[in-house]
C-alpha cells in the first residue's frame, strides 16, 4: 500500500485468462484497507517512541516470565541491551527468582494497588554486572478478556536519589553538631563566668587557713591541704569549661554520655 492522501486511491489488480478465453482483470479498490494499516503503523511507531523516550524503565513478560518488551532506560539501569533480554531471557534474571514470584503475588492480591496492580514500592534489581540496584517499582497485569496475558512493570532508579538523602543526613548532623558547639560554648562561657568569683573567694580563705594552720600538726593541716588542693582542681576546670569551642562527648557508662572537656576545649 502506499499513500492514499490527496484523494489518491489505492487499488489491488489480479490478472488471469481462462483457457481458450480472452484476459481478465479483476480490480479491487483497497484504499480503505491501506489507510488502516497506516494509521495502525503510525501508532505502532509512536507507541514505541513514547516507551523508549520514558524515563523509567519499562519491562513486559509474558506469564512464563519471557521478555518480551525491554525499552532504553531498561537498558541503562541494567546493562542488558534489548536484544538480549528478548532473547529468550526471564525476568527472574532482572527480579531474582524469589522477588519475581514475590512480586507476581502481591500483583494477584487485593492489597497494594488492588487486583492486577502493584503501587510503586522498594525492590531491588540485579544489572548485567551483578550489581544490586534499589529501585522504585510499579506493575501491573495485562488482561486479555478475563484472562492474564503479559505483565509490566515500570521502575525508577533510586541510586541518585539515596546519595542525595544520604549527603542531606550528613549535612544535617553537621548543622545539629555546630548548633550543639554554639549552646555549649556560649554555656560554658556563662559558667566558667559564674563560677569564677565563687571559687576565688574559696581559694583564697583556703590558702588564708593552710598558712594559719600549725605547720606541726597534722590532723589539722590535713584537711585544710585537701581543700586547698580540690579547690585549686576546681579552678583548672572552670579554665577548661570557659575554652569550649565545640561539642565534643565521651562515654561514662554504658548508657550515658558526657562532654570530654579535653577534647571540647
Amino acid at each position: 500500500c502506499g499513500g492514499s492522501g490527496d484523494g489518491q486511491k489505492t487499488f489491488s489488480i489480479r490478472l488471469g485468462r481462462p483457457s481458450g478465453g480472452h484476459r481478465v482483470a479483476a480490480v479491487w479498490d483497497v484504499t480503505p484497507s491501506c489507510t488502516i494499516e497506516a494509521e495502525l503503523r503510525t501508532a505502532k511507531e509512536f507507541l514505541e517512541r513514547l516507551i523508549d523516550s520514558s524515563v523509567d524503565a519499562i519491562l513486559a513478560a509474558d506469564m512464563s516470565g519471557k521478555i518480551i518488551l525491554f525499552n532504553q532506560a531498561a537498558e541503562r539501569i541494567t546493562g542488558y541491551t534489548a536484544e538480549e533480554a528478548t532473547d529468550g531471557m526471564n525476568v527472574r534474571v532482572i527480579y531474582g527468582r524469589g522477588a519475581a514470584e514475590g512480586v507476581m503475588r502481591a500483583l494477584r492480591s487485593n492489597d497494594d494497588g488492588g487486583q492486577g496492580r502493584l503501587s510503586a514500592h522498594r525492590q531491588e534489581i540485579r544489572t548485567k554486572s551483578g550489581e544490586v540496584v534499589p529501585v522504585s517499582l510499579s506493575a501491573g497485569i495485562i488482561y486479555q478478556d478475563t484472562y492474564e496475558v503479559a505483565t509490566v512493570g515500570l521502575f525508577r532508579d533510586l541510586r541518585e536519589q539515596i546519595e542525595m538523602e544520604q549527603r542531606l543526613r550528613e549535612a544535617e548532623d553537621r548543622l545539629l553538631e555546630s548548633e550543639r558547639a554554639k549552646v555549649a560554648a556560649e554555656l560554658a562561657g556563662m559558667a566558667a563566668h559564674e563560677l569564677n568569683q565563687p571559687l576565688t573567694s574559696v581559694l583564697g580563705y583556703a590558702e588564708l587557713l593552710c598558712q594559719r594552720l600549725p605547720r606541726d600538726d597534722e590532723r589539722l593541716r590535713r584537711p585544710g591541704e585537701i581543700i586547698l588542693r580540690e579547690a585549686e582542681r576546681m579552678a583548672n576546670i572552670v579554665k577548661q569549661i570557659g575554652r569550649i569551642t565545640k561539642y565534643e562527648t565521651r562515654s561514662y557508662s554504658a548508657q550515658t554520655m558526657m562532654m570530654d572537656l579535653k577534647r571540647a576545649s
